[in-house]
């Protein structure tokens, strides 16, 4: 670097990038285990890095997220340019970085040009890493003119330095952030194994837009239905809800979630003894009359996630006041939940067919009419939804 200055830009512009990247890999991780947040930090209006994470194009194999890769590149570049501070090694580094940053250059368009032409949209904070890249890139490149005057014994050792932080780096973060653990079993015998059954006939309303239709999510024509049986106090459940809310993002057009309530509470639930859910009735109760309400503007979705983003917190009354919150009338929503005869009806239905079905547990799952007990990891999902596409 020919000042002091450009050289701290250069590294400011390589740990951004390192930060961002490995915030997208842990962002990746947490989607396929249902650690996530619904609403992730860089999704932005018209901007998705739900949907850029979710895509097939957010993996090399092996479960390894692209950030990773792209984490790894930073590394490599902080190192060369802490070896660019020795004069014996500055002209090896810079050259050795040169290059380094033209690969990652176009890597980078290549990565925008599958987003905006294939995945339909952009991630706020992939746009941030490319500015990284191609700034980074600029400076080197501008700081390596003239002809370079360094052992060739140097660049072989930086290759083989940067070879090894390329490999190290993304198996590092893969141990330390990934929580997806399926014992062993590989993906396709878990979904062959879903599929062994028989589908059983899950009741859907031939009029979604009538009070007694539950809520759902996507198209009415999607090929593919998952129905939900849940409790809003069970953790499993929050973490099942997450994970559909990702596998949505990977199928936009082919799947539609379904809501069902399932609470394990003897107070609406006739089949649950001693029940360790007790504000699950009532937010269920709640949550339905919402959906009755406002099943045409976003506050629906928006109190579904809160119930289930601040689930510790639930107790008598709270989800009437984060419905208040988000701007839906409370004293209606009261009215609805504690005095009207249709929500405990609406619950009461729910449960029933959810006995019918066999339910035993929550979160249950019948895709296609395919029966899933438990929150399996994203992976599981996606590969059975292909399979259920073919």
């Amino acid at each position: 670097m020919t000042k002091k200055s450009t050289w701290y830009i250069a590294l400011g512009a390589a740990l951004t990038g390192l930060g961002v990247s490995v915030y997208l890999a842990s962002h990746f991780y947490e989607l396929q285990g249902g650690e996530n947040a619904f609403k992730a930090l860089c999704n932005t209006r018209g901007m998705s890095c739900d949907a850029v994470a979710t895509s097939p194009y957010a993996q090399i194999g092996f479960g390894v997220p692209v950030a990773s890769i792209g984490a790894a590149w930073f590394v490599v570049q902080i190192m060369l340019l802490l070896f660019a501070l020795e004069p014996a090694w500055k002209a090896a580094a810079t050259g050795f970085s040169k290059w380094l940053g033209i690969a990652g250059s176009v890597a980078s368009l290549g990565y925008l040009a599958i987003m905006l032409g294939v995945i339909g949209t952009p991630c706020t904070f992939c746009l941030i890493i490319d500015l990284c890249v191609w700034s980074l890139t600029a400076i080197v490149w501008k700081s390596a003119t003239g002809k370079a005057n360094h052992a060739p014994q140097q660049t072989r050792t930086l290759a083989a330095i940067s070879g090894f932080l390329l490999l190290f780096t993304p198996l590092v973060l893969h141990a330390f952030m990934n929580s997806v653990d399926l014992g062993g079993i590989r993906t396709d015998e878990i979904v062959a194994s879903i599929k062994s059954g028989a589908p059983q006939s899950v009741s859907l309303p031939s009029d979604w837009k009538s009070d007694d239709a539950p809520p759902a999510f996507g198209p009415e024509n999607a090929r593919v239905t998952i129905v939900e049986f849940s409790d809003f106090q069970c953790p499993h459940c929050q973490k099942g809800a997450k994970i559909l809310h990702a596998l949505q993002y990977r199928f936009p057009k082919d799947v539609r979630i379904v809501l069902r309530n399932f609470p394990l509470d003897g107070r609406c639930n006739p089949k649950v003894q001693n029940g360790a859910h007790p504000y699950s009735c009532e937010t269920a109760r709640v949550v339905a009359c919402a959906y009755r309400a406002e099943r045409a503007s976003p506050k629906f979705e928006q109190l579904y996630e809160r119930v289930f983003e601040r689930q510790t917190e639930l107790g008598h009354g709270k989800a009437l006041e984060w419905a208040a919150e988000i701007g839906i009338d409370r004293d209606r929503l009261r009215a609805c939940s504690e005095d009207d005869g249709w929500a405990k009806s609406r619950v009461s239905a729910d449960v029933a067919e959810g006995d019918r079905l066999g339910v035993q547990s929550t979160p249950t799952f019948f895709v296609n009419g395919y029966k899933i007990e438990g929150a399996y990891p994203l992976p599981i999902w996606i590969a059975l939804v292909e399979s259920l596409l073919k």
